[in-house]
């Protein structure tokens, strides 16, 4: 009988699809190593499953019982406003923020670079936006 099932888990990033309906079981007794390339989704299935972030679908059953995962972490006193996408020939990722009270004026750049796969920040963390979302309601972009 297995203890962990997991069965069409979802979760999206902005536009971008990381958990596309992932099914897993993990048999009583067993280890589980996830492995695939950077961005592949590991980190927020792992997320999904200390209830850091929540799934946008999908079940998590154990001993055959569905379990909620919740969280129990602060809301964040900023809450970013942000598009992600690539730019360049090379697709480089990059987050886009802008101002939360729905501006439409041209506003000045302040660019805060993306630190590569070391510093996951623009797939994995909106808490690491905080501080850009800051600049971004004061008129930056």
């Amino acid at each position: 009988m297995p203890t962990l099932r997991l069965t069409g888990l979802r979760r999206q990033l902005g536009s971008t699809p990381v958990l596309a309906g992932v099914d897993l079981v993990v048999e009583t007794g067993s280890l589980c190593c996830l492995l695939g390339p950077s961005g592949s989704g590991k980190t927020t299935l792992l997320k999904v499953l200390a209830g850091q972030i929540e799934s946008q679908g999908g079940t998590v059953l154990l001993d055959n019982r569905e379990i909620g995962i919740h969280s129990h972490a602060e809301e964040p006193l900023v809450s970013p406003n942000v598009r992600i996408t690539e730019v360049g020939p090379h697709r480089i990722p990059v987050a886009i923020l802008t101002p939360r009270d729905g501006r439409d004026t041209k506003l000045p750049v302040l660019f805060d670079p993306y630190g590569g796969p070391h510093a996951q920040r623009v797939l994995s963390s909106n808490a690491a936006f905080a501080t850009s979302q800051w600049f971004a309601d004061q008129g930056f972009v």
